[in-house]
């Protein structure tokens, strides 16, 4: 074992080698540790995620609502299933109550609550709290590491919202905490999967990793799985209901997908004007996609071809390729690499562009056997998916051009609006662990939304500000009434 399990519930690890010893658990152990920092930048539904134990999770959230200034009813934290089962209702009044006061922060208390009211074997307890649960996670500032160790422990909940646990005695966070505890030891111990799946760092072909490549070590001669296409028209109803401005987009995005069959996507380029959310869909793409993952490279910020192939093993801090990194941050054989605004990347060509070493990885039959600099491996990397997007193909070359299928994004029209603006303001009030309790947005309040939205040019980007300057107007005349 490469960890072991403390007083307060967290996993503090012996190996400090291991990928997940070191930011990951740093960060769950500073939010118990009460570090403001920490707490500032997150929802305390995401640090709540974290805790390992129910009654750790209790007393946290406990302190913290009557930090807010609310009474608390409960005081003595339950260790037990049937202890547990006997302080839920306590935990839904919580919920209520928060709820009720109209405020951001007692939402985002309200949600937490929630998630102490989960239990695994009712299902129907869950309900109420994934949508919200991974909509804070999605917008958490986190790093690589943190948003794997988040992943690993929300795979647990969903799993119990479907109905996977209905046996369990244990609570949701101890069900996490194990499957976390069970991940970094099989990084000595990896099974390969039964399912289909690719090894994409045979280990004959690979030489051996310097100790800053050891998150690397897990994926020598280990078969990665290959995220399966699953519900294809669920996917593409979702898409269409959420962007209905993109409706051949959305069709020419998802042509390549078969159901029941690996992800594989032909390269990609979606084209259009700037906040016309080409970048959200793509991340939407991969949430439905059954949580494949999707890695974000700067297309803006490249300077040269470094930053996306690689810095060489010489260097005393070399990085591998972006693809690379994808599969090694998700452990899936075919992630999403995402290059946004590729046309404003350098086009200085002294270290070599963005745009030559794009043209590798975009053919299949090279990057089946792709050598990388950094790991010195001869990696598979064919099964990667590239998705890019860019404001105008003016000024790309040829060659980048011929290997992307072109798809244009329009902007959207104000026939679009009350499709689009419903799908924000539920964002909203998923952020603030309030849906159920925000009001549709009246024709009043649509019109006055529509007005500011053509001023700023029907861009999403806009819009989201808009609706939620709408929503903290109706809330403030609420509160004067």
């Amino acid at each position: 074992m490469l960890a072991t399990r403390h007083s307060d519930g967290y996993m503090k690890s012996k190996d400090s080698s291991s990928p997940t010893a070191s930011s990951v658990r740093q960060f769950w152990l500073n939010v118990v540790a009460e570090d403001r920092e920490v707490e500032m930048r997150i929802h305390p539904a995401v640090a709540v995620l974290a805790m390992s134990r129910w009654d750790t999770a209790y007393r946290w959230i406990l302190a913290r609502t009557r930090a807010a200034g609310v009474t608390c009813k409960g005081d003595q934290p339950a260790t037990t299933a049937d202890e547990r089962a006997a302080l839920r209702k306590v935990c839904w009044d919580m919920a209520d109550d928060l709820y009720a006061r109209g405020s951001t922060e007692h939402g985002r208390l309200a949600l937490c609550w929630l998630m102490l009211a989960a239990d695994p074997r009712y299902p129907a307890t869950l309900w109420p709290v994934m949508p919200a649960l991974q909509w804070v996670v999605d917008e958490a500032e986190l790093d690589e590491e943190e948003t794997v160790a988040a992943a690993l422990r929300l795979t647990v909940w969903w799993k119990a919202a479907a109905g996977e646990s209905t046996k369990e005695k244990m609570s949701l966070f101890a069900l996490a905490a194990d499957l976390e505890n069970q991940a970094v030891t099989d990084l000595k111990d990896p099974v390969v999967s039964d399912g289909p799946g690719v090894v994409v760092m045979p280990k004959a072909k690979a030489s051996k990793l310097k100790s800053e490549h050891a998150p690397y070590k897990d994926l020598v001669g280990v078969k990665l799985p290959l995220v399966v296409a699953r519900d294809v028209a669920g996917v593409r109803r979702t898409l269409l209901a959420e962007y209905p401005h993109a409706a051949a987009a959305i069709d020419l995005v998802l042509r390549d997908l078969r159901e029941g069959e690996p992800v594989r996507l032909k390269p990609m380029l979606l084209v259009g004007p700037p906040g016309n959310g080409k970048s959200r869909l793509i991340r939407r793409l991969g949430d439905l996609l059954g949580g494949i993952g999707v890695f974000r490279f700067d297309g803006g910020s490249s300077a040269d071809a470094i930053g996306y192939g690689g810095t060489p093993r010489g260097w005393s801090d070399s990085t591998p390729c972006v693809p690379a990194r994808a599969v090694q941050t998700y452990r899936q054989a075919n992630p999403i690499v995402m290059v946004d605004e590729l046309e404003k990347a350098c086009a200085n060509t002294r270290n070599g562009a963005l745009w030559h070493v794009l043209l590798q990885h975009l053919e299949r039959e090279t990057a089946a056997r792709m050598r990388d600099v950094s790991l010195d491996a001869e990696m598979d990397l064919s099964w990667v998916n590239h998705l890019a997007t860019a404001n105008s193909t003016e000024g790309l070359p040829a060659p980048l051009r011929d290997r992307y299928r072109i798809v244009k994004v329009p902007a959207p029209a104000l026939d679009h609006l009350p499709a689009l603006a419903g799908t924000v303001l539920r964002e909203i009030a998923a952020e603030n662990g309030e849906q159920g309790f925000v009001q549709p947005l009246a024709g009043d309040e649509l019109d006055v939304i529509a007005k500011a939205w053509q001023r700023a040019g029907f861009s999403i980007r806009k819009l989201q500000k808009i609706v939620a300057a709408t929503v903290e107007a109706r809330d403030a005349v609420a509160m004067r009434h």
